[in-house]
C-alpha cells in the first residue's frame, strides 16, 4: 500500500469513501461524496490531483498527474473499471468506460461519455457532451448528459463500508 500522507479527505454530507486497499500517493484532495474502491490507483505523481464532490472511481482505474500543473477533476464523474486517465483537465458529468483511455495533457470538458476501450489522444479537447464510441473511436454529439449514477454511488455508500475499512 502506498503512503497516504497528503491525503485530504474533506469534510461534508454524505461525507467521502476512500477505501484503505486503494493506491494512493502523493497530494491528493477528494471532496464529499467522493468513492474510491478497493484497487483504484490514483497519482499525483508531478503535481497535485483535486476532486470536486461525488466522483464515482471503480476497481482497477488508473488517474495519475504526470504534470506539475495541478489535475483538477470536477464533480459527478464516473470512472469505470479499468480506464485509465492521464489528462490536463476533467470537467463534470463525465462517463469515463471499462478499459478506456485519455492520454496525457487531454482536456476533458462536461458531460462527455468515452465507450469502453476508447482512446482520448494527447492533448485532445474534447468539446461538451461529446460521444467517444466502437472499435473505430467514432464520434458523436449527445443532446443531454450522461444518465446521473445517483443511485448506484447511495448504494456503494451502504455496501462498501461493510466490506472494506474506509481512511478517515
Amino acid at each position: 500500500m502506498e503512503q497516504k500522507k497528503d491525503i485530504t479527505i474533506l469534510p461534508g454530507d454524505p461525507a467521502a469513501l476512500v477505501v484503505e486497499t486503494s493506491n494512493l500517493s502523493g497530494k491528493i484532495k477528494f471532496s464529499s461524496g467522493c468513492i474510491v474502491h478497493p484497487t483504484a490507483s490514483i497519482k499525483a505523481t508531478n503535481g497535485p490531483i483535486e476532486f470536486g464532490e461525488s466522483n464515482l472511481i471503480e476497481e482497477q482505474v488508473v488517474i495519475e498527474n504526470l504534470s506539475e500543473d495541478p489535475l483538477i477533476i470536477g464533480p459527478n464523474n464516473h470512472f469505470e473499471i479499468g480506464c485509465v486517465i492521464h489528462a490536463s483537465s476533467v470537467g463534470k458529468n463525465n462517463v469515463f468506460g471499462v478499459r478506456s483511455i485519455v492520454e496525457t495533457g487531454a482536456k476533458i470538458t462536461d458531460g462527455c461519455s468515452i465507450g469502453p476501450k476508447c482512446l482520448v489522444k494527447p492533448f485532445e479537447k474534447l468539446s461538451p457532451r461529446t460521444v467517444l464510441c466502437g472499435n473505430l473511436n467514432c464520434e458523436r454529439r449527445s443532446n443531454d448528459d450522461p444518465p446521473s449514477i445517483a443511485s448506484q454511488m447511495d448504494h456503494l455508500r451502504l455496501v462498501i463500508p461493510k466490506y472494506n475499512k474506509i481512511i478517515k
